[in-house]
């Protein structure tokens, strides 16, 4: 399988594959993330919520420890649901050598719904492991997992499983919500909850009524994952990006509310961070490290 695209991002080699064309519309990429100085083993972080439902696989020994209102869970291989932004979720990496190795799954949300088989809302603030999810389906396909030589044969196994769920998964109708979603895709400019509402032609009640049926999450919660997450992106890609563009591209009412946003979320102001990291703190999804 060819590769889409492969970097070292912050000592983190990474590998991107796009699933077969048939499961496009369901999956964005595979993701093959290895850490091979183990940098980040035993430092707790935030990985803040891209607004997409994920799959991991983790191998070699390599685990994560969640640690979530006071409880701490250990799981090596989860579906992790789309989570708020003021989620209390923090994370640490854990290894049995000195590398820690894994492969992801991102859905599209038309995915989760056809793939998985469960409404979006099932998922939400939750990590589920992949056992308890497919049971011995889920143990037999961890197993070929681990026991493949290849990054190319997993993603050639994840297709195949993928590939059957899609021709016998009876799947979950949430066309209600779907529409919405996609338009929320699309849209650049400034983004506000009633502006929303009024472009789809529906009352701010009926909105925020679907949202909350089929996502989990209130339609403000989601509107500020999207626009942070396009923040961090365009920080990423353009750490000299003048503030009023990426305030305008990412729907933010003017510069002082995206400073105070990106202040609430990373406990540093976006210039401080671009100063200390040179903006490198996109892998997938924005790090929190405070």
């Amino acid at each position: 399988m060819k590769t889409l695209y492969q970097k070292y991002f912050e000592r983190i080699w990474i590998r991107i594959f796009l699933p077969s064309v048939a499961l496009r519309p369901y999956i964005i990429k595979y993701m093959i993330y290895e850490n091979a100085s183990c940098h980040l083993r035993d430092i707790p972080f935030r990985a803040l919520p891209n607004g997409y439902v994920e799959l991991f696989f983790h191998l070699n020994g390599s685990n994560v420890h969640f640690h979530e209102k006071r409880s701490l869970t250990r799981r090596k291989c989860f579906l992790a649901g789309i989570f708020e932004l003021t989620y209390p979720l923090k994370i640490k990496v854990a290894t049995t050598d000195e590398c820690f190795r894994g492969l992801s799954v991102t859905f599209t949300h038309k995915g989760v719904n056809k793939l998985l088989g469960v409404p979006l809302f099932a998922l939400t603030n939750r990590i589920i492991d992949v056992e308890t999810f497919w049971d011995s389906e889920g143990h037999k396909l961890i197993q070929r997992l681990i026991h493949s030589i290849s990054d190319e044969e997993r993603t050639r196994i994840l297709n195949r499983f993928f590939l059957y769920k899609l021709n016998h998964e009876q799947g979950v109708n949430q066309n209600n919500i779907q529409w919405i979603l996609d338009h929320l895709e699309e849209k650049t400019g400034k983004i506000t909850v009633d502006e929303v509402a009024h472009h789809l032609d529906l009352s701010y009640k009926t909105l925020y009524r679907k949202f909350h049926d089929h996502m989990g999450l209130c339609p403000k919660s989601y509107l500020r994952i999207l626009r942070f997450n396009r923040a961090c992106r365009l920080l990423n890609q353009y750490p000299d990006i003048n503030w009023g563009e990426l305030v305008y591209r990412c729907g933010y009412y003017d510069q002082p509310h995206f400073i105070k946003e990106f202040h609430s979320i990373m406990k540093e102001s976006p210039t401080q961070f671009i100063k200390t990291t040179g903006g490198n703190f996109y892998l997938n999804r924005p790090y929190c490290f405070r």
